[in-house]
């Protein structure tokens, strides 16, 4: 702003020094100065235009980008309607249907209060779920708002309140809830609506002030010696810079969201149907909870959880240990542990053996827990657990050394090793693996990523041949459950050229630089010469039949590439 500013000086002292009047001067001034805070708006608006109100961090409900001249309340509207079109669209899919959970069942179970306690009842907890809010594939996005209470008995358990939001699995039916910054109120956001046009309006005055002592500095300016011109404008420099930074402050303030409230607390939960499907019931951790873990809440009116699929062993199981992602804290982690092992979900119990032992360096009882948990899950075949019991036994770990029954439990474990290996290394899995992976070299997506590197890339790459050099049994927990065969392989003659200087797709596209396409094929051309090893997933259907399924790695292929290899 006032670079341009101080380029329209000079035309401003001009004008004052030859026509001896102030007024016109000072049109002049105050002309150029509204141009400038217009185009200096402009620069803000395209600076922080796009900024994401940090209440909806990580929760995906629609946002209205600040507009120029919008108050609070205004952006605070735009936003609720924006709110509402998505809820519309929602209904609109679940009009539609869904294999999953229906989406007007999810809405009919995310909005209402739901009543209950935890810690053993020692403290009550109030839920008031506001409704789903948005769709990212199988997850909803919903809100509301907690409070515990104390319960008569219990006059020392402290109160909380406060804002969550969370995640609907509409394939599982669980309902993540953690703590979020509270949404400003419409009291707060009127608070600062006018705090924010105080500060202007004193901003301006600063600025009116500056222009009446600028335009007195020019007049005087005839009549001062050397040293007073120097000290003077010093002194106006200062001021200037001093008008520069509070502008800029009072615009940008302008131009951000009003901020949340943190939470008081972290809190996160897991819940879901309990077992009669009238309520939910699940685990809660976070602070003032550490004693405690589950919960159990109650739904208000006719709006029941029977509709909700049961827990199966495998989505608790799943919930504790998700693939792709980071597991879940320890409590979290037993909690679904242990309802997946009620069922007899046999990777449940080796976990929380794994879990258990790992804290029996700290807890006396620990190995002795696991010792139990790996001993129910070598019972059902689980050979990770055989190993591990036999660990137990060797050293003594929550059990008398038992030598014997030490190496009983290993020749158990490695007699399921030694079944799956052979399974992998089969003749005909080895052959039917070897045609898998030709096969899939074949693939329209292969072809397409292919096509693209020479059209766009101008490299073209040969994969070459290879030839599998080994083949071993991996994520394997028993003889007679899903496990991995993965494929070490060597390829020969894989290589990428550079066509950008002989090929006819030269003149199109964009194009690198001749130096930097060079490196990319040597660098491709070396990574082609490395080992690679490539997964398969084997189910066992019995009567030694196996289905082999080609695991994808970076790339999706138009298909599954499949096949059931009979190894009689």
């Amino acid at each position: 702003m006032f670079k341009f500013l101080s380029k329209f000086i000079t035309l401003i002292i001009l004008a004052i020094l030859t026509s001896g009047c102030v007024a016109p001067g000072l049109e002049l001034y105050q002309k150029a100065l509204a141009n400038q805070q217009a185009a200096y708006q402009q620069a803000l608006d395209q600076q922080y235009g796009s900024h994401r109100h940090p209440i909806f961090n990580g929760l995906d409900v629609p946002q209205v980008t600040p507009t120029v001249g919008m108050t609070l309340e205004q952006q605070e509207q735009e936003r609720q309607k924006a709110e509402m079109q998505r809820l519309a669209e929602l209904q609109r899919q679940s009009k539609e249907g869904a294999n999953e959970i229906t989406i007007a069942l999810a809405q009919k179970l995310l909005v209402g209060t739901l009543k209950g306690s935890t810690c053993d009842e020692k403290i009550g907890v109030e839920i008031n779920l506001t409704g789903p809010h948005s769709r990212d594939r199988h997850i909803l996005r919903a809100n509301g708002t907690l409070r515990t209470f104390r319960q008569p008995e219990q006059s020392d358990s402290p109160a909380i309140e406060t804002a969550l939001g969370g995640s609907f699995d509409i394939n599982t039916g669980v309902l993540n809830l953690r703590s979020v910054p509270k949404p400003p109120t419409r009291e707060q956001i009127m608070e600062e609506q006018r705090r924010r046009q105080q500060a202007a309006a004193e901003i301006e005055t600063k600025q009116r002030e500056w222009e009446g002592e600028y335009i007195r500095m020019l007049q005087a300016l005839p009549r001062m010696t050397p040293e007073e011109r120097v000290r003077v404008r010093q002194e106006n420099q200062i001021k200037e810079n001093a008008l520069k930074e509070e502008y800029y402050r009072v615009g940008k303030m302008n131009m951000q969201p009003l901020a949340p409230t943190p939470p008081p607390i972290s809190l996160s939960m897991d819940i879901a149907r309990d077992a009669h499907g009238r309520g939910w019931a699940g685990v809660i951790e976070g602070d003032g909870f550490n004693d405690c873990s589950e919960i159990v809440l109650a739904t208000g009116g006719d709006s029941r959880t029977r509709e909700l699929p049961p827990i199966t062993g495998e989505v608790a199981y799943g919930r504790a240990r998700p693939r792709g992602y980071a597991w879940p804290s320890i409590k979290m982690q037993i909690y679904w542990l242990n309802i997946a092992a009620t069922q007899g979900y046999a990777d449940a119990n080796f976990a929380l053996g794994q879990l258990y032992e790992n804290q029996g360096q700290q807890l006396p009882q620990g190995y002795q827990r696991a010792l139990q948990y790996y001993q129910a899950a070598a019972n059902k075949g689980n050979a990770p657990a055989q190993a591990a019991l036999s660990r137990m036994y060797a050293n003594g770990w929550g059990i008398q050394r038992d030598t014997k029954e030490s190496q009983r439990w290993a020749k158990l474990a490695e007699s399921q090793y030694l079944q799956a290996s052979k399974v992998c290394t089969a003749p005909k899995m080895i052959k039917e693996i070897d045609r898998l992976m030709k096969e899939t070299r074949d693939d329209p997506a292969v072809k397409t990523l292919t096509a693209a590197s020479i059209l766009v890339g101008q490299m073209a790459v040969d994969l070459g041949t290879f030839r599998i050099m080994a083949i071993t049994p991996e994520k394997f927990s028993s003889i007679d459950r899903p496990f991995q065969c993965t494929a070490t392989a060597s390829r020969s003659g894989a290589r990428a050229k550079n066509l950008s200087t002989d090929s006819e797709h030269a003149k199109t596209g964009e194009r690198l630089d001749k130096a930097v396409r060079d490196k990319i094929a040597d660098v491709t051309t070396e990574m082609g010469k490395s080992d690679f090893k490539q997964p398969f997933k084997v189910d066992p259907l019995g009567n030694q039949l196996y289905k082999l399924t080609w695991i994808p790695q970076m790339l999706e292929l138009s298909r599954e590439y499949s096949v059931v290899v009979d190894l009689h």
